[in-house]
């Protein structure tokens, strides 16, 4: 484990890029947004760059602000976005991320790094998005380990399939530039890191969490989402997205055949509009 882990709150890092026309068109086409639809989650598509070397789960071997760290395998276990201002097609845009928590745990595989990682994203003086990230690092993996069956925990007004085949992976793995192996080898899913078969992106999850909840209030520019990773999902399975209106909120979540919940969420409107 690192030896100072506080010493990792408040490195920083910021990046610029834009909104171009391709990824934007590409998003919209993916999550087949009307055209009255925001684009809530594009802003995961940005800020991404070829790393100068991987590891072998893919990823880049330092991944900024963090700086090289021993543990070998990183899930992205959850967070909150708050949409300040809209991002538009074209917008010229600054990302800056802070590590704003860090944390030494031991759980069932071994020691732990929990983290949380800032993100404010601006469009010159404006800020558009202020996110939180928390990403979990973790030990190789020696065993398959299965996370408690975790059923939902209410009852909801309504329901819709999903599916997510391995074309569907690959192209959301390209449009975010996610080179994580378990989204799209098998062999390395299964044998390195003990899953039954390819993951689903957790943004992925997420982002569609967010767009059935938007269209089931009436395609009305969500303010805030607030999402957990419970667990994973994989490719072919029968999920369904489910969600229920309370107040001005939206209590959503991804859940399996077995009843249990893979991911949830719960996404915020602007009661005066």
């Amino acid at each position: 484990m690192i030896e100072d882990v506080k010493a990792l709150v408040g490195r920083s890092i910021e990046t610029q890029d834009q909104a171009d026309r391709h990824r934007w068109q590409a998003y919209r086409s993916f999550f087949k947004l009307a055209q009255d639809e925001p684009a809530a989650a594009f802003h995961w598509l940005m800020f991404t760059a070829l790393p100068e070397e991987s590891r072998a789960d893919g990823h880049a071997a330092v991944m900024a602000p963090f700086p090289p760290l021993p543990l070998p395998r990183r899930m992205w276990a959850g967070g909150e976005i708050n949409w300040i201002e809209p991002i538009g097609e074209g917008d010229a845009l600054t990302r800056a991320s802070s590590i704003i928590r860090a944390d030494a745990k031991h759980g069932s595989t071994g020691d732990l790094l929990v983290t949380s990682v800032q993100h404010r994203i601006s469009r010159g003086s404006v800020l558009c998005v202020d996110e939180r990230q928390d990403v979990i690092f973790m030990p190789a993996a020696d065993k398959r380990a299965s996370p408690p069956l975790r059923p939902l925990g209410f009852e909801p007004d309504w329901e819709q399939p999903a599916q997510f085949d391995e074309v569907a992976l690959f192209r959301y793995s390209a449009l975010t530039f996610n080179s994580h192996r378990i989204h799209y080898d098998v062999a390395y899913a299964r044998d390195v890191e003990h899953y039954p078969d390819l993951v689903v992106h957790g943004p992925l999850l997420a982002s569609s969490l967010i767009h059935a909840g938007v269209r089931s209030n009436g395609k009305a520019r969500p303010v805030k989402f607030s999402y957990r990773a419970v667990a994973p999902a994989f490719v072919g399975e029968e999920l369904k997205i489910v969600g229920r209106r309370v107040d001005d909120a939206l209590e959503l979540a991804v859940v399996g055949a077995d009843g249990g919940a893979r991911t949830t969420g719960v996404l915020y409107f602007n009661s005066d509009k």
